[in-house]
């Protein structure tokens, strides 16, 4: 099987800017593509590690550090008992961590080596489906993405997914092209895909998208990479049979419908949120006119890709539609229809890999732009977006799921310095209130259990004053400050103070209470201080 034609065909001029290098393969463009590479490294590297310690973990990332803190004995039936994904992320974290330390800036420095990775990888494996140009394009977009500023970063697997999506393509590229030594190293990093995240099984059906495109266009048709592929397949089939058990476990649920995902509007949503926020993150709100511009831009740019990359490789053109198409809609279908309350908010971080191929498309498509002056539009519209978008998560604003900004720390600290001995703080869980208050030597009582046991023990210790820290004035069902909480404290105590920390955009509020049917509150987290009254 003949390999598709090494790049597009240049169709016009030079691209703008930072992505621009001139055509031809003279000397200065060898130069140009490979200082961008090493440019989109270097920033790709300065803003992952830019305030790395700054943000407080959210719930998430503390479920995850609970792994990374148990012993190896424990950690799979834990891992089994308690998680419903794959174990390679936390095995390699808590490896990670036994030589790098358990901080926070120690474990979220293993997500932004995954991500400097995945530049490398991007930049890569573009030079053997694209143009040169594309594939530095594409690296510098992925190393300035506000999308991976987030996600990237967390201790969570969403960059690790990534990194080995990107790797198990190109280990696919360069084994079809005739090494056939390289096919071990493809199943080993597939296998390590669908051991790290779910959402890789669509990308490898993808990839056999790819090879079937290939099958059908190489005249005569032969079985030297679909057969591979194949047998490629059922390795990974194999090593994955341990897992399985985990699986069907995971899978067994109480199907239904939830939030959004019932009706058609839902869908489509779940469908286009990964779109937006691959462009410009979720700091940034889709009526804000940069991020609406640049998520517009970086839509067109990936179409007209597509369809520049389809005029002279079909195959690339697959791979790349098929890469992007079906983990969206194997992660739309499941969250319209698997019990749980995630949100369409939610859905980017539940397709990490196949955002390269967005950005693939969409880097083939800006230097695949005839008329220069469009060029430079298109780039000062992306960087506009992205820029505003990565100023706003630093500053902790327009955060579409603002419990990745809660302003945990800073509100432990005061905590500290105003709770006495024999006060009570109550919070939900996922405040993280209970991990941070406690890193301060003589902390005041700390309860965080089911609504009835806390009254339970309020009675029974009578404490002098008591702080509800809650998100914001959520009143949604089950929430931990409930009114049945609050009207269980009156008559033995009174309200003293109340204070919003992290304030919410009111439209931002309205328009997530419109679309979600929960209560919408005005701060990220609200603290309610009660006093005992005397007798």
């Amino acid at each position: 099987m003949p390999p598709e034609p090494p790049s597009m065909p240049l169709t016009g001029g030079p691209a703008a800017g930072a992505f621009a290098a001139s055509a031809g393969g003279t000397r200065a463009s060898w130069w140009q593509l490979r200082v961008a590479a090493l440019a989109a490294l270097l920033a790709a590297w300065l803003l992952g590690c830019w305030q790395l310690a700054g943000q407080s973990m959210w719930i998430d990332e503390w479920f995850t550090n609970l792994y990374v803190d148990i012993s190896w004995d424990r950690f799979m039936p834990s891992l089994l008992a308690t998680e419903r994904r794959p174990p390679l992320h936390y095995a390699l974290l808590k490896a990670w961590s036994m030589a790098a330390g358990h901080e926070e800036l120690a474990l979220r420095l293993y997500s932004v080596a995954m991500i400097v990775l995945s530049v490398a990888l991007i930049f890569a494996l573009g030079r053997r489906l694209l143009r040169p140009q594309a594939a530095a394009a594409a690296a510098l977009l992925l190393a300035v993405s506000p999308f991976w500023l987030l996600y990237g970063r967390m201790i969570r697997a969403y960059s690790q997914t990534m990194m080995l999506a990107l790797a198990a393509t190109l280990l696919l590229v360069i084994a079809i092209r005739g090494r056939r030594a390289w096919w071990a190293a493809y199943i080993l990093a597939s296998a390590a895909l669908i051991y790290t995240d779910y959402s890789g099984l669509p990308i490898l059906a993808a990839h056999g998208v790819y090879v079937i495109g290939l099958w059908l266009g190489a005249k005569p048709r032969t079985w030297v990479a679909l057969g591979p592929w194949l047998l490629s397949m059922v390795a990974v089939g194999l090593i994955y049979v341990p897992w399985l058990p985990a699986v069907l476990a995971a899978t067994d649920r109480t199907v239904r419908i939830t939030d959004l995902g019932g009706g058609p509007l839902g869908f489509a949503i779940k469908l286009a949120m990964p779109l937006y926020t691959w462009s410009v993150g979720e700091t940034i709100y889709p009526w804000n006119p940069l991020g609406t511009a640049a998520a517009l831009t970086t839509g067109l740019l990936a179409l007209w890709g597509l369809w520049k990359v389809w005029r002279t490789k079909h195959a690339t053109a697959w791979l790349l539609a098929a890469w992007l198409a079906l983990p969206l809609l194997f992660t739309a279908t499941l969250l319209a229809l698997v019990a749980t309350d995630i949100t369409f908010l939610n859905a980017a971080s539940r397709t990490p890999g196949a955002a390269p191929a967005y950005i693939l498309a969409a880097a083939a498509g800006l230097v695949a732009v005839r008329r220069r002056w469009l060029q430079i539009v298109a780039v000062i519209c992306l960087l506009g977006g992205m820029g505003a978008a990565s100023i706003n998560y630093f500053t902790g604003v327009q955060f579409l799921n603002p419990i990745y900004a809660l302003p945990t720390r800073e509100l432990a600290a005061e905590l500290a310095a105003q709770a006495q001995p024999g006060d009570l703080i109550l919070s939900e869980s996922d405040t993280l209130i209970g991990y941070y208050y406690g890193l301060h030597p003589g902390a005041a009582v700390y309860q965080d259990v089911d609504p009835q046991t806390n009254l339970a023990w309020i009675k029974e210790h009578a404490p002098r004053r008591i702080w509800l820290v809650t998100f914001g004035r959520d009143s949604t069902e089950g929430a931990f400050g409930t009114p049945e909480l609050r009207a269980a404290l009156e008559g033995d105590y009174a309200p003293a103070s109340e204070r919003g920390y992290g304030p919410v955009d009111p439209l931002y509020g309205a328009i997530k209470q419109r679309l979600t049917g929960r209560p919408a509150y005005s701060s990220k987290l609200m603290v309610e201080q009660f006093t005992a009254q005397t007798p």
